[in-house]
């Protein structure tokens, strides 16, 4: 029967499997990554967003922190359904490093709501700007 060794395991840091149509992250303002399958499937089907399955923490901390620096527009949601009732989370720890948002159920209107709210933010900041610039070119 064969074995998995440590560094088999080390090896799998940053694979991951996406969901979606396109197999790119351009032009979207949304990704969503999960650590298994069923649940990113089940994510992806409801949502339609692209979705990452990244297996284990050590691979969701790499494909968050690679996605946040070469996508910076893209907002993060990290759904950890396996920590439910945890306390501070792997995940938690991820999300904040990258700016992102986790949620602990699949539910998927919590998934909608958390979107509407990022967008809502995104749209509100860039009215801000906006309203900043005009204001800075009238004086």
């Amino acid at each position: 029967m064969p074995t998995i060794e440590k560094n088999d395991v080390n090896s799998m840091r940053g694979c991951f499997y996406f969901i979606g149509s396109t197999h790119t992250l351009s032009n979207v303002d949304v990704v969503v990554i999960c650590k298994d399958y069923l649940t990113a499937k089940s994510v992806f089907n409801s949502t339609k967003y692209p979705t990452l399955v990244a297996y284990n923490d050590d691979s969701l901390m790499h494909i968050a922190t690679k996605i946040a620096k070469k996508f910076s527009e893209i907002s993060i949601i990290i759904i950890d359904v396996q920590n439910k009732n945890a306390g501070v989370t792997k995940a938690q720890v991820i999300a904040e490093m990258v700016r992102g948002h986790v949620i602990k159920q699949t539910l998927h209107e919590e998934i909608e709501l958390k979107v509407q709210d990022i967008r809502s933010q995104k749209t509100a900041q860039r009215m801000l700007a906006e309203t900043f610039l005009k204001s800075s070119s009238l004086s």
